[in-house]
């Protein structure tokens, strides 16, 4: 019975002894920030555990290693960040864990220095108007116009906070030729920066070399220059006048063909250059002469022996003679004229 309560009093006794001697937890590091650029990077810190310890990131952009070990005393532990690909700061907290002790690293990365222009090619009217370029930035920023076209770009000012709108005032384009500008927003002091484009259309034109042609009955071939900057068809109001299509003449000359005229009255037509899809127009009119003769009613005349007297009617639209044979004269004579370019002629 002695031995058994002996037996019993050296277990208790052991127990307690163990129990006085098990190992106080320790867990230290060095350093419980860390502040990241936006490029990202690795930094390390010190670490001190008497017993196996572990630890892990809260963000999938942060990393830990070695993630775990056994006892350690100043053991160097790398935590790398990722780039910041956004325009926002970010936070994660990485977390030791040895025993029942924990100790937080909290890791800060620094924003996407960003400049993002909403649309950087631009085709305008040739109407003057305000251009309105929204510009998203997190940085300041100013905006550059090319030396080549500040005649008709102005900066005019920039709108808003978090996204900026850049207005521009666009002169409008008096010329005959379209134009382009360029527009340069840069980051102040860094190397942000992106360039528009600006795109602008000229004043349409459309003249014709000359207004008017005045023609002899003959058939006739004329070239007429047209100056435009623009797609633009022909078309003739007459059936006497017709648009040539040809392969060997710049598109700035058309080709008109004008038939003879074989009336005896002059005539007019009018040719129309007109734009494609558009208003503008030219005019060109063609006066042409008529058909230059004489015509009498009759050329031939049979008549009785008897003394008579005939009319013969004369068209015409040339001055003309009357001419007698001189083996005639004896027996007819010429005793009057009437009318106007219609003439009656009545011998004897």
């Amino acid at each position: 019975m002695k031995k058994i309560l002996l037996l019993v009093l050296a277990v208790a006794a052991g127990l307690a002894f163990l129990s006085s001697c098990e190992k106080e937890t320790v867990l230290t590091i060095d350093q419980t920030s860390l502040s990241f650029t936006d490029a990202g990077g690795s930094q390390t810190v010190s670490l001190t555990a008497n017993k196996a310890w572990s630890a892990s990131a809260a963000q999938a952009w942060c990393k830990v290693s070695p993630s775990a070990g056994e006892e350690a005393a100043g053991s160097r532990i790398t935590i790398t960040c990722d780039a910041n690909t956004t325009y926002d700061e970010r936070s994660c907290a990485v977390t030791f864990t040895c025993a029942e002790k924990t100790v937080t690293v909290n890791v800060t990365q620094a924003t996407n220095h960003g400049l993002v222009v909403g649309q950087t090619s631009f085709e305008l009217t040739k109407a003057a108007q305000k251009l309105e370029i929204p510009v998203q930035a997190n940085v300041k920023f100013s905006v550059e116009v090319a030396a080549s076209c500040k005649d008709w770009i102005k900066y005019s000012t920039t709108k808003g906070l978090t996204t900026s709108t850049v207005v521009l005032d666009i002169s409008e384009n008096k010329s005959y030729d379209s134009r382009e500008g360029k527009v340069t927003i840069k980051q102040d002091g860094g190397s942000l920066s992106s360039t528009i484009v600006i795109m602008q259309s000229q004043l349409d034109g459309l003249f014709l070399s000359t207004s008017e042609y005045n023609l002899s009955n003959e058939k006739h071939t004329l070239v007429v220059e047209v100056k435009s900057n623009i797609d633009f068809e022909v078309m003739s109001e007459v059936d006497w006048i017709k648009h040539v299509e040809t392969k060997g003449l710049s598109t700035n000359q058309i080709v008109l063909e004008v038939k003879e005229n074989d009336t005896f009255d002059s005539r007019e037509g009018r040719v129309i250059v007109r734009q494609k899809n558009g208003i503008l127009t030219g005019y060109l009119t063609i006066i042409q002469d008529e058909k230059y003769g004489i015509v009498v009613s009759l050329t031939e005349y049979n008549l009785t022996s008897e003394a008579q007297a005939i009319d013969v009617e004369v068209k015409y639209n040339v001055d003309f003679d009357i001419v007698i044979p001189n083996d005639c004269l004896d027996w007819i004579k010429l005793v009057k004229t009437r009318g106007f370019n219609r003439k009656y002629y009545t011998f004897s």
